[in-house]
């Protein structure tokens, strides 16, 4: 920051390097309340680091696929595999044997596990 006083002297002030921060200058701490001439001059430096939003990070975590450990069939008690079509995700995340879910969502129950209402997860929606 280069400044010209009233009086003519002209003074110069370095810039404080911070990575992603504003650096602020109060005028008056550096004698600069008043001046004739006040010369700012700026670089543009390396693209900031995008840092995301609270909104963007739950969107990304809305968007997130994953497929839990299987174990046995809530419903039944027997085991499932994930690689299985007769297997079923439902979309509160929680896998079931397809013959015992329909049974169960048949009988209008919720879902044993978190008593969300049943819908099958289809293709990762």
């Amino acid at each position: 920051i280069t400044y010209k006083r009233i009086n003519g002297t002209v003074v110069k002030i370095p810039w404080r390097k911070a990575v992603q921060d504003y650096v602020s200058y109060k005028l008056k701490d550096f004698g600069i309340s008043e001046f004739d001439t006040l010369v700012i001059n700026t670089k543009v430096l390396a693209q900031p680091l995008h840092i995301p939003t609270n909104e963007e990070i739950q969107h990304e975590e809305a968007e997130r696929f994953v497929v839990p450990f299987l174990g046995d069939c809530a419903l039944c008690m027997n085991p499932q595999d994930a690689r299985d079509n007769n297997v079923a995700m439902m979309k509160c995340g929680h896998f079931y044997h397809k013959l015992c879910i329909v049974n169960w969502i048949a009988r209008d129950l919720l879902c044993p596990l978190c008593e969300a209402v049943l819908e099958e997860q289809q293709n990762g929606t």
